[in-house]
Formats: C-alpha cells, sequence, structure tokens
C-alpha cells in the first residue's frame, strides 16, 4: 500500500494576514505588467482574502468586547504604529486595512497584537 502524503500550513492571525498582503502585492505586480494569474492563483489568493478579511473582523470584535485592561491591551494608534514600524502616520493610514486597522472617533486604531511586545515589557 503506497501512502502519500500532502504537505499542510496553517496560517493564523498576522502570519495570515502577512500572506494575504504579499500575495495581494504579488497579484498587482502580476497585473501590472500585464501577466494574467493563472486560475489555482487566483482561486489561492480568494482564499487568503477571505480568511484575511475573517480574522481582522474577529480581532476587531474582540478589541470591542474586551474590558479595557492594561495599556499592551488596548487598541493602537497610528501614530503609535507609524513609530513601531519607523514609517510615516500617513503611510499607516493608507495602508490602514492591511493592519486590521478601524475608525473610531475619526481616529485609526489597530488591533493590540499588532504591538511589539520587546517595547512594552
Amino acid at each position: 500500500m503506497i501512502v502519500y502524503t500532502v504537505p499542510v500550513v496553517v496560517l493564523h492571525g498576522a502570519t495570515l494576514i502577512a500572506a494575504h498582503r504579499l500575495a495581494a502585492a504579488g497579484a498587482r505586480r502580476h497585473n501590472s505588467v500585464g501577466i494574467p494569474l493563472r486560475t489555482h492563483e487566483r482561486e489561492l489568493l480568494t482564499e487568503l482574502t477571505t480568511a484575511s478579511n475573517d480574522t481582522r473582523a474577529l480581532a476587531q470584535r474582540q478589541q470591542r468586547q474586551a474590558a479595557p485592561g492594561s495599556p499592551a491591551d488596548s487598541p493602537m494608534t497610528a501614530e503609535e504604529l507609524a513609530q513601531q514600524r519607523g514609517v510615516s502616520v500617513r503611510t499607516i493610514q493608507r495602508h490602514a486595512a492591511d493592519y486590521g486597522g478601524w475608525k473610531h472617533n475619526g481616529r485609526w486604531l489597530f488591533p493590540a497584537d499588532l504591538r511589539d511586545r520587546k517595547a512594552t515589557t
């Protein structure tokens, strides 16, 4: 009896969002030079988009439902995330969806799990 094994990759949280961001960037690059995506590439991008959106929505619901705790548990502002990432606030705002950001009272907020743990301890 021959047994075939299929490699499986499980992505979740920030890793899933990063994989989606990279796949979307590759798709945009292909489109910009006129190379169409293959069917399986489009299907993969669709699955990553759906899973990434679901992950962001879950993180946002958890942030809204969580009781305020330590500052490490509170949402990050665009300013905090920009300083941590070493980019401008405007860059963070332009890519807010990539980071799972949402607007609250006119300010961009981001999931606390993006906070650099080394900086908060």
